[in-house]
């Protein structure tokens, strides 16, 4: 079983193993069910034999037995602006601010942005180059910060490294390569040079943040540590590369 607690766009490792089951939903094997939150487990004889859900849309419970359940509750936005070229501050000065945003938050449309934005792109790939395009094509002006030397670092040799950047530049959209952001003034962005030391300050109304996220094990750590045949994959162990989750979860599939 999958469960989407969501109906918009969801983290990356949600999207690729929908992809890498599609092929087998109409085998059987597999039954998606969407827009159901899980609740509870079904504990049998000290067991865990499957879960309760509920209907987003009606509220109704619904009991789905198995003989394991495997959490793949992904991961959450830090919220620290932590950045690894600055391993020793644990948290961004100023990242408390109200104009401070996640990437999630750009995307599930809770962010206020005003018109220039300046985004953190900690990790390199897709999260922060695709949501800097997705700014861009709705007329805000981005400025990339990245500690990378390029945009797109991690997405490298595929299908849409060379097209991110180029969409971008055409977008209008600027960068910052081997580069870290040392507070948020509020208004304002201080850049420092990874390269020089030299200090940068770029105006902006708002900061958005592609940084790694932090394994949500709350579902686990409630209800499922206790039970052997419950197991985590994915981001809900430690924020990887979807590959890295997607090969996860298909072990851990294949071990049920």
């Amino acid at each position: 079983f999958f469960f989407q607690a969501e109906d918009g766009i969801r983290d990356r490792d949600v999207t690729g193993v929908q992809t890498c089951a599609l092929p087998i939903f109409g085998q059987g094997t597999v039954q998606l069910v969407t827009q159901h939150e899980m609740v509870d487990l079904v504990v049998v004889d000290g067991h865990a034999k499957g879960v309760i859900t509920r209907d987003l849309v009606t509220g109704k419970l619904v009991r789905h037995s198995g003989d394991a359940v495997i959490l793949a509750t992904g991961s959450q936005p830090a919220a620290t602006g932590f950045q690894r070229q600055l391993a020793m501050v644990d948290s961004m000065p100023g990242v408390e601010a109200k104009n401070v945003w996640s990437i999630d938050d750009v995307m599930a449309n809770r962010a206020r942005l005003g018109t220039t934005v300046v985004l953190l792109d900690d990790t390199g790939d897709w999260r922060g180059g695709g949501t800097a395009w997705h700014l861009a094509e709705r007329g805000h002006r981005v400025v990339i910060v990245t500690p990378h030397p390029m945009v797109g670092f991690w997405i490298q040799r595929t299908a849409g490294d060379g097209n991110l950047r180029a969409t971008l530049a055409k977008l209008g959209t600027t960068w910052h390569t081997e580069s870290a952001i040392t507070e948020w003034k509020g208004d304002r962005a201080v850049v420092r040079s990874l390269l020089d030391g030299s200090v940068t300050e770029i105006p902006a109304d708002a900061l958005v943040l592609a940084t790694t996220n932090v394994a949500d094990t709350t579902v686990f750590d409630e209800l499922g540590e206790q039970f052997a045949n419950v197991t985590q994959v994915g981001d809900a162990v430690a924020p990887r590369l979807a590959v890295h989750a997607v090969y996860e979860g298909r072990v851990a599939g294949m071990q049920v």
